[in-house]
This record gives structure tokens, C-alpha cells and sequence, in this order.
């Protein structure tokens, strides 16, 4: 099943099959940790990760979702919904309520300073 997520946050118009780089993979039983770099599609694979901590772990609900990234230098080469941080922000909020997205640094002057952090944090029941 770990293929099929990682395959999922791989996807993108010119590659479908691969794993991508994974630099760590935390997993417990409260907490799973991606850390990736490259153009992996993270929110992409968040429904997957919903479904799978269902049915192997019988978690039905969501605490909270953290998400972060810095500024990418080509957002116009990003998938969809990693294009912008608004886009990003529109995306988690369509699985959770009451969340906030924060956004640190200095976003025009120097590009590679900000951190964008839609975080969400709600209680939020699957559909499983």
C-alpha cells in the first residue's frame, strides 16, 4: 500500500510510475512524516492517507494536518494544487474545517525565505 501513495504524490503529466524521493518516512501509530524534495505531489496523496490509516489502524478521524514547504522557484511547473499557497490553502480546506494557513518570511524581495504553512486542525471525520 506504501507503493500506491507514493506513487500518487509521484504522479505528474510525464512520469506516472516511480517512487519519488523519499529523504525520510516516519511512521507510529499517532503520526506519519513525509519529507521529500522535487516535484512530489504531498496534498495529492492526502486522500489515500486518510483511507489507509482507516483501514489498517481504524482512525477515523483527523487531528490535525501540518504542511509546509518553501518558495519554489517555477510555481508555474508545480501541479495544480501546489501552484500557490491560496491554491494549497483551497485544497486542504476542501477536507478539513476551522483550519488557519499562516505564511512566514518575506515573499517578494527574497523568494526562498518564506515558508508556506497551510495548517489545518480540526476535527474531521472520513467518509470511510
Amino acid at each position: 500500500e506504501w507503493g500506491a501513495l507514493l506513487r500518487i504524490g509521484a504522479r505528474n503529466r510525464t512520469q506516472h510510475n516511480f517512487v519519488p524521493l523519499i529523504r525520510f518516512r516516519f511512521v507510529s501509530k499517532r503520526r506519519l512524516i513525509l519529507k521529500t524534495c522535487g516535484s512530489t505531489r504531498l496534498l495529492a496523496a492526502l486522500p489515500t492517507t486518510i483511507q489507509l490509516a482507516n483501514d489498517y489502524e481504524g482512525f477515523d478521524q483527523v487531528v490535525s494536518v501540518y504542511y509546509s514547504r518553501k518558495n519554489f522557484l517555477r510555481p508555474e511547473l508545480q501541479p495544480e494544487e501546489h501552484r500557490s499557497f491560496d491554491a494549497e490553502v483551497e485544497y486542504l480546506d476542501s477536507f478539513f474545517q476551522d483550519g488557519h494557513a499562516l505564511l512566514h518570511g518575506i515573499t517578494q524581495a527574497v523568494p526562498l525565505v518564506s515558508l508556506h504553512l497551510p495548517c489545518t486542525s480540526a476535527s474531521h471525520k472520513t467518509s470511510c
